[in-house]
């Protein structure tokens, strides 16, 4: 993962050798389903010798053709980029803010469910102010146990939901410019906001600033090793969990495209513990409880805890 800017990304624009037209590029879907079952046939043939180098064979295969897509998704991705570029823009939420509607009612959504589980559980304190930025309608806000509780957000329409769901203070910034005080808040907020941020580690240190001492901070963002049907085959597996070897730089929602990155685990340990925070959890988990990386148990094996769908990291200010 890189940290984005213009120059960069020209420089990795000319190492790959990216074209206007690399952007038309689809990812198939059609092809998950056979993939997964060869591969599922091919890992129960690595235990019969009759069929392991025939196995093996597929599986070095398939890896190469892994790569080749990689690469031309990694294409596409800074082929969008240099689009948005062009227009003066990497961030996310000017494209965002140009729809019509905006989804701002999380009511019921299974990924905040999941997300005021988790903080129920391993965030059980009362605190007396709380900063939530990128607060987004305030569905995840409502869980901790506040006095007082002031929404941060790019997003006019998101404050708006903010102040009529949870509370009338509201600040309309960006993460990476917070216009308040050192120490103002005993517990900070950040949920899937790095990952639209082109210096994910200026809005940490910036929410670190506002942190009070021996104060807390919750980040859950986007994991770059998270399971998918690719990582059936082995090598793909130790390629992506073990050596890391992918990034991704752009998404897309309703037709928009914009900045988006995920995070390794030493990234996150990086970027969270440079600003001088003390880890006090971490952890990977999806949105579903019976899948990879739900439990602190899982999380300590090889392999597994690094596969959640997201980070879940709680940090203490020294």
């Amino acid at each position: 993962m890189l940290l984005m800017d213009r120059d960069i990304l020209a420089e990795l624009a000319g190492i790959y050798s990216v074209k206007k037209e690399d952007k038309n590029f689809k990812i198939a879907d059609k092809t998950a389903v056979p993939l997964t079952i060869l591969r599922i046939l091919s890992l129960a043939g690595l235990f019969f010798r009759d069929c392991f180098i025939f196995s093996v064979a597929f599986f070095v295969f398939d890896y190469f053709c892994y790569l080749k897509r990689a690469e031309k998704r990694i294409k596409r991705d800074l082929s969008l980029l240099l689009e948005l570029s062009e227009k003066g823009s990497l961030n996310e939420f000017k494209t965002y803010e140009s729809l019509k509607e905006l989804c701002v009612d999380d009511n019921g959504n299974k990924e905040i469910e999941i997300k005021k589980a988790l903080v129920k559980k391993v965030i059980p304190e009362s605190f007396e102010k709380v900063l939530d930025i990128g607060c987004k309608s305030g569905s995840l806000s409502k869980v901790f146990r506040a006095k007082m509780t002031v929404g941060v957000d790019v997003s006019r329409k998101f404050l708006k939901a903010f102040r009529k769901n949870v509370s009338q203070n509201i600040v309309l910034a960006d993460a990476e410019h917070l216009p308040f005080k050192k120490g103002s808040f005993d517990f900070v907020s950040m949920t899937d906001v790095i990952e639209h941020l082109s210096n994910p580690s200026s809005a940490v240190s910036e929410a670190n600033e506002v942190l009070s001492k021996r104060g807390k901070l919750l980040l859950i963002t986007d994991n770059l090793t998270y399971f998918d049907h690719n990582y059936l085959n082995p090598l793909v597996l130790i390629s992506g969990v073990m050596l890391e070897k992918q990034t991704r730089y752009a998404d897309t929602w309703q037709n928009y495209s914009f900045f988006h990155n995920l995070f390794s685990k030493k990234e996150i340990k990086k970027i969270m513990l440079k600003p001088g925070l003390t880890s006090k959890y971490l952890y990977s988990f999806n949105y579903l409880p019976w899948i990879f990386g739900d439990n602190r148990i899982s999380f300590n094996l090889p392999f597994v805890g690094s596969l959640g769908k997201k980070w879940f990291f709680i940090g203490e200010k020294g």
